[in-house]
């Protein structure tokens, strides 16, 4: 499949992303323990985050509901970077998979194999819909990308609530 000529373009992100980790755990390549939406065990990690914060928050409290009430830590992460979006069915048609695919829970392999696709075909980042917040986006992005982290200091810490 060769999506990299069509599919990819360059785009100025903005990510964030909330985590109980410190910011070190972002930068740093990690080799997956288990799978993910965009990674098999043994794979490196990519970045996983959303494009607003309202998104990024429905994202962690649906894998992390103990946390409401919780102080974690909300990371702005910006980068340029080459981008396949699969926001749109058509794009999705195109590239083998139906949007649904890629948000069904247990069922990750869709997402891993365009994923894995993509990365080795050149791209850094995938965009899909979230799952979780109505209208929002996430990204699923490689890990070796080069993104800047932008939050720093008290402002990166707050407190998470289901609403």
């Amino acid at each position: 499949m060769e999506i990299i000529g069509n599919l990819a373009k360059a785009v100025d992100l903005q990510l964030f992303r909330n985590t109980l980790a410190p910011r070190a755990a972002l930068i740093t390549a990690e080799i997956a323990l288990g799978d993910g939406r965009g990674h098999r065990q043994g794979q490196p990690t990519p970045i996983y985050g959303s494009e607003n914060r309202s998104t990024a928050d429905a994202e962690f409290l649906y894998h992390h509901p103990y946390f409401s009430g919780s102080t974690i830590r909300s990371t702005e992460i910006v980068g340029r970077l080459l981008v396949v979006d699969v926001t749109q069915e058509a794009v999705a048609l195109a590239l083998g998979v139906r949007i649904e695919d890629l948000g069904r829970d247990g069922d990750w392999l869709p997402c891993q194999r365009l994923t894995s696709e993509i990365f080795a075909q050149g791209a850094q980042a995938l965009r899909l819909p979230s799952a979780r917040h109505a209208g929002g986006t996430n990204l699923i992005v490689e890990r070796s990308a080069g993104m800047t982290c932008l939050s720093e200091g008290e402002i990166a810490y707050r407190v998470i609530e289901n609403k």
